[in-house]
């Protein structure tokens, strides 16, 4: 395992897990399985898109190019935890039941798993390339600015 790949584990999945799991913690209390069990990705993108319109209304571009690369990565792992629904190979935190088997079941959709987790994942990539460029650029920007 590389370097930037351990820092992106333990630092940004950590992260990602945290906030899946307090999801399922935070609206478990209203003890309705679909609400427990969705509310888990739904805090995972909701926190960071959050902080994302936070920085964005601040004007701070850099900030906030960043944490829309931290909210397009946590579609990776959850497109990839999408495409486990029916093999369930995973190792799961909190639980022994897998969030996208419930969902997918409740939708009917579970056979096109891999289908919707691979989107996920493309939807990601696309987000984290768009803010990385954003990134770039903002960067290039400022060390011209600094420098010219």
């Amino acid at each position: 395992m590389n370097l930037f790949r351990f820092i992106m584990f333990c630092f940004i999945d950590g992260m990602n897990i945290i906030l899946h799991e307090g999801g399922h913690t935070v609206f478990g209390i209203f003890g309705i399985l679909f609400i427990t069990v969705i509310s888990g990705t739904l805090m995972q993108l909701a926190i960071p898109f959050i902080v994302y319109i936070h920085f964005k209304q601040q004007g701070k571009e850099l900030a906030s190019a960043a944490v829309l690369f931290w909210f397009g990565e946590n579609f990776l792992g959850i497109g990839r935890y999408m495409k486990d629904a029916i093999v369930q190979e995973l190792p799961l935190f909190g639980g022994s039941q897998h969030d996208w088997t419930y969902l997918f079941g409740e939708f009917g959709v579970t056979h096109h798993c891999v289908g919707i987790g691979q989107t996920t994942i493309i939807l990601g990539v696309v987000i984290m390339v768009y803010a990385g460029c954003k990134l770039v650029a903002l960067c290039i920007k400022k060390w011209f600015t600094k420098n010219c």
